[in-house]
């Protein structure tokens, strides 16, 4: 059994449940996703329902099991950072120690693991590729405004762009981390691939469409995405477009990757993060800018 923790954004959860599902599938063996983090944070709510799947949870018998017990809030997020947990079962692997823990469990075929951490590399699950696509479909149709906006972009030589600024300018903690996408970058996106397309159309997701208002006003065949019900209708749009600009965001990223256009070009930028190396991220068939 791969028990897999499920945390973060939508973007996050979905790189999450990939890698639980390659691993289990390629061993035979059955993936339980430990979403009890959700109890105590309110940051991003739990999303995976949206998809045509059918997840395992994991009961508290299954995560104690593996990590001994449920710790109470400051032992938890003392023995996540640093890296440690009992583990009278099974084996534990936090990505902060073992960011290769995916091939360890692969190499060794340990099927009886939990694992807690991002896990965002494409590497993880390219293997089934084609069962991530199925798993990703939305389980509901998009609503009206969002369905009006695909029929404009299928109409188009479209081209996603993602802005994203929010916590990454608004929360001092995310801002310390991630590098900020700026002018130059999305002149430089802009510039390279209409090098490759004929009147290209750049449909712009952003949640801060007035910034890019006033600071876009020299890219003039862009329409911003406005009105879209939910966040993840959005993401699905962003998987329509021809080809796609994506932001350092796991949201937009997957926008990009759920994109089957045989013939996409993604440019993503080269920095990802502020001190360290964010290259493992980004497919080598996307460009880096």
């Amino acid at each position: 059994m791969i028990v897999m923790n499920i945390i973060g954004g939508l973007g996050n959860q979905m790189f999450q449940y990939a890698t639980g599902l390659s691993i289990a599938r390629q061993l035979g063996t059955d993936l339980k996703l430990d979403v009890f983090d959700y109890k105590n944070y309110d940051l991003h709510r739990y999303q995976l329902g949206i998809f045509q799947i059918e997840p395992q949870y994991a009961t508290r018998d299954d995560v104690s099991r593996m990590i001994f017990s449920f710790l109470d809030v400051p032992q938890r997020i003392y023995y996540r950072l640093t890296g440690g947990r009992r583990r009278p079962h099974g084996s534990y692997y936090h990505e902060t120690v073992h960011p290769d823990a995916f091939f360890e469990i692969m190499d060794a075929k340990a099927d009886d693991a939990y694992m807690y951490g991002y896990w965002q590399n494409e590497k993880h699950f390219i293997d089934i590729s084609e069962d991530i696509f199925e798993a990703f479909t939305l389980r509901d149709p998009l609503s009206e405004k969002a369905f009006e906006w695909k029929s404009r972009i299928e109409s188009n030589n479209s081209v996603s762009m993602h802005v994203r600024r929010g916590d990454y300018i608004s929360n001092p903690d995310a801002a310390k981390v991630f590098s900020q996408c700026d002018e130059t970058y999305y002149r430089s996106a802009v510039e390279h691939i209409s090098q490759f397309m004929d009147d290209p159309h750049f449909f712009v997701f952003s949640d801060d469409l007035e910034w890019v208002e006033a600071n876009f006003g020299w890219l003039t065949n862009k329409t911003p995405v406005e009105g879209v019900p939910e966040a993840y209708e959005e993401m699905a749009l962003m998987s329509t477009c021809d080809h796609n600009i994506i932001a350092n965001s796991s949201f937009s990223w997957w926008g990009a990757w759920l994109n089957q256009n045989p013939d996409k070009i993604v440019i993503a930028p080269k920095e990802w993060y502020k001190e360290k190396d964010g290259s493992k991220k980004v497919p080598q068939t996307w460009i880096r800018l």
